[in-house]
């Protein structure tokens, strides 16, 4: 699943859309890469009526009449609901206007099926690379000043997870120049950005039921540093901040919490290091100090961080470390489970390829839980600073780590 990471222009969708609902879902949604109109694009496909109609048209162009038909719904709304679809980039039209097929990936329980047989050999191969690279990591990370209040138990999942599993391997290593290629990115779509935006059936109420844990990963940057969540998508997450932007946009606080990352500070130190007026910087350290459990923790004249920041040195040492395990990860597991995906998917006349990339992830992370690797996910509901994290200095990814594919 893809990173909301930058802004997003006002929604082009009317907020309500007069279409059939129903309690139970057909599909679920993902999204990878920046996209103006996805909160739209999501309220949208909330819908069973439009769901329905993805479904229907997900691998086959059909009239209005057929798909009418075949989901036994109202002519008129199918037709209102293709128009919103149209808008929202999500089905072709055909040029005489007589056809309707899904322009993204809709994925039934019997081709999610086939992803996951196809996951675990791939996904067991970068369990494997993961386990056998975690100690060399780890010593990485130990060397590192976040280590001496985060111990490697409390940070695995974040590490290991997180940075490598999910940003070194999936964000970075496929797109350096050596590697570079259009297959590895979201399709370019007709606003010129590059997003993907993909349907599963679900099972059981899950697109994998298979899995015990599916992960997220909510990152909020820029080229002075960022704040990212690492969770899974099934957890009871406590709700202030529910989202890690509000400490990225929240007044003052990014300064004065990417100051204590370097280590306890009195309230002194802080108003002369960062230059901000003291009432303004006390305002803020009460504020956060409200937040259940504490974003900074107060204790006497000291103030601390109660999540983990990395500094500059910290997250060059992780990303070399990161980097050349992702190399292993990419030529060993990526390239060859996308080519393997993109033939089973044209044996199975597929309009878009098979889930793989993140599936193998998974499943890999889920056997290094159960290992013992990685600590486990916490229990519900999470604190809200669980698997919150943060960083100083760059941290390029696809769009960034090599000039973009579409410039040439």
């Amino acid at each position: 699943m893809r990173k909301p990471a930058r802004e997003r222009r006002a929604c082009r969708i009317p907020t309500h859309v007069p279409f059939a609902t129903a309690m139970k879902k057909l599909l679920e949604f993902r999204i990878w890469g920046g996209w103006s109109d996805c909160d739209a694009a999501n309220r949208l496909t909330s819908d069973m009526l439009v769901q329905q109609i993805l479904y229907a048209i997900r691998n086959v162009p059909k009239t209005t009449e057929r798909i009418t038909e075949e989901i036994h719904a109202d002519k008129r709304a199918v037709r209102d609901a293709l128009t919103q679809l149209h808008r929202c980039h999500l089905v072709y039209q055909s040029s005489a206007g007589e056809t309707w097929e899904a322009r993204i990936g809709i994925f039934s329980k019997e081709d999610v099926r086939v992803a996951q047989e196809l996951g675990k050999k791939y996904g067991d191969m970068e369990a494997a690379i993961l386990g056998e690279t975690a100690h060399a990591v780890r010593e990485v990370f130990e060397g590192c000043l976040v280590a001496k209040k985060y111990p490697w138990k409390a940070m695995s999942n974040i590490i290991l997870g997180g940075l490598i599993a999910d940003i070194c391997v999936l964000d970075r290593a496929p797109f350096r120049t050596e590697y570079r290629t259009a297959s590895f990115l979201p399709p370019l779509q007709p606003d010129g950005t590059r997003w993907e935006y993909t349907g599963y059936e679900l099972d059981k109420g899950k697109i994998y039921p298979m899995l015990k844990w599916t992960f997220y990963h909510n990152q909020y940057k820029d080229s002075h540093g960022g704040f990212a969540r690492w969770g899974c998508f099934e957890e009871d997450r406590a709700a202030r901040p529910n989202q890690p932007e509000m400490l990225f946009f929240f007044g003052g606080a990014r300064e004065i919490l990417t100051l204590l990352c370097w280590g306890n500070l009195t309230l002194e130190w802080v108003c002369k290091r960062t230059r901000l007026p003291r009432e303004f910087v006390e305002d803020q350290i009460e504020e956060m100090h409200g937040f259940n459990p504490p974003a900074i923790a107060v204790e006497g004249e000291q103030l601390s961080l109660n999540f983990p920041i990395l500094g500059r040195n910290d997250l060059a040492a992780l990303l070399t470390k990161g980097d050349e395990v992702a190399e292993i990860v990419h030529n060993q597991v990526t390239k060859p489970y996308q080519s393997e995906r993109e033939q089973i998917s044209e044996e199975r006349s597929l309009r878009a390829i098979l889930p793989g990339n993140v599936l193998a992830r998974e499943i890999a992370l889920q056997r290094l839980i159960e290992d013992g690797i990685l600590s486990l996910p916490p229990v519900a509901p999470a604190p809200w600073n669980a698997g919150v994290w943060g960083w100083l200095g760059p941290l390029p990814m696809w769009d960034e780590v090599v000039q973009p594919v579409d410039g040439g």
